[in-house]
């Protein structure tokens, strides 16, 4: 499902976006990372904020403001 983009910022103080939700992924947020070593590059999210296959800096924390909305979305998406 296509979203307003969300940015935000890493644990390690990269930007993020994230674009969409993939309800038929674990990884079910999707969007761009950059920074660090990252000009831009795909990217995608766990419920936990883990960002796949990335280090640590890449990880969000799920407790941003920023993130509630995307949040209550894939609950009502789960739900229905």
């Amino acid at each position: 499902m296509k979203i307003q983009p969300v940015s935000i910022t890493t644990k390690g103080g990269y930007k993020a976006t994230i674009r969409e939700i993939d309800e038929t992924d674990t990884d079910c947020f999707v969007g761009t990372l950059q920074g660090g070593m990252y000009d831009l590059i795909s990217a995608r999210w766990n419920l936990s904020g883990i960002c796949r296959g990335q280090t640590d800096n890449c990880n969000i924390d799920m407790n941003q403001p920023e993130l509630e909305e995307l949040l209550r979305l894939k609950k009502m998406n789960a739900q229905s």
